[in-house]
């Protein structure tokens, strides 16, 4: 009887000691996934463009302490990152310089949440644009407007920023820019597109040639289309119309003949008429922006003229043009 009243004796002496040493432990200690789940900071994180000041609407994404990946959509992101410690943030999206941010949270509560907006610089390359008479060869010294077709931006370049012929300018690597030649009644018109993504060469310069105004002038016209085998005008079409229509009132005693060209896909006969009809609607849409009839003439030349050889899609894109010519000045 001793001996089992000694052992029970000795059972709740233990049983104390256990209970004792639990409530000197952290709770946190006893459950790492308890502290982690409550020791957080949910951080919300949105990019703008250091240059623009506007939203990067990009996709991307984040390396938290060069482990973990984050995606971002539309540039924006969120992440729940531990509490008490120090993060480095590394933010990369195409076409911008990857930016590093270190996050303090050693001072933070629980149930902080973070809104954290990161500034990014775009990536840059220098791009030369040399201007010069198509019949003279000599150098033009003229306004240049470069509108970029990603964002809202645009850059100007003036006459007096010539130097030794040339024009450089920095522009964003992974844009691309509708370029347009600003000069006096004296040429015609000049516009294209340049740094186009998914281009097999990527140039970082372009030699412009202009074309004196003057009759009997050729103006190529490569910003017009049409849907496949129709007279229809695509709406892209309207800019480089446009164009044509200040050319037109610039001058307003010029006559111009209107000359379309098609590739050599289809019959002869076919392409003939595809190319009289196109013409016509060209016609049709000065007409309605207010230029005379008795200044317009169409002619359609079919496949007859092509300035390059039909054997490939790039050369029968080339071929498939108008042509302003000049009948009076």
């Amino acid at each position: 009887m001793t001996r089992i009243f000694s052992t029970f004796i000795c059972l709740i002496v233990l049983s104390g000691i256990c209970l004792n040493s639990l409530a000197q432990t952290p709770i946190e200690s006893i459950s790492k996934t308890y502290n982690f789940d409550l020791a957080q900071a949910v951080c919300s994180f949105t990019l703008t463009d250091a240059e623009l000041n506007t939203s990067v609407v990009d996709s991307g994404k984040l390396i938290i302490n060069n482990q973990t990946e984050v995606a971002l959509r539309q540039g924006k992101g969120q992440v729940k990152l531990p509490l008490y410690k120090t993060h480095q943030i590394n933010v990369r999206v195409a076409g911008f310089v990857d930016t590093t941010i270190v996050l303090d949270l050693t001072n933070r509560e629980l149930g902080y949440n973070i809104q954290q907006v990161i500034g990014l610089r775009p990536q840059k390359k220098a791009f030369k644009i040399s201007v010069q008479d198509i019949e003279t060869n000599e150098n033009v010294a003229v306004g240049v407007v470069l509108n970029n077709k990603n964002r809202n931006e645009k850059i100007f370049i003036s006459a007096q920023d010539i130097r030794a012929g040339n024009y450089v300018v920095r522009i964003r690597a992974s844009d691309t820019y509708d370029l347009e030649v600003q000069n006096g009644s004296s040429y015609a018109f000049y516009a294209t597109t340049i740094n186009k993504k998914h281009t097999q060469e990527t140039k970082d310069q372009i030699n412009i040639r202009l074309i004196p105004y003057k009759v009997g002038a050729k103006i190529p016209l490569y910003n017009i289309t049409f849907a496949k085998k129709s007279a229809r005008l695509n709406t892209h079409s309207f800019e480089e119309l446009e164009r044509v229509v200040k050319l037109l009132k610039d001058h307003p005693t010029s006559h111009i003949l209107i000359e379309a060209h098609t590739d050599s896909d289809g019959t002869r006969l076919a392409n003939l008429r595809l190319s009289q009809q196109r013409a016509k609607s060209v016609y049709n849409y000065l007409m309605k922006q207010g230029i005379a009839a008795r200044r317009l003439k169409t002619r359609g030349a079919g496949e007859l003229k092509p300035i390059v050889p039909n054997n490939t899609e790039v050369n029968k894109a080339h071929n498939r043009r108008f042509e302003l010519i000049v009948m009076k000045k």
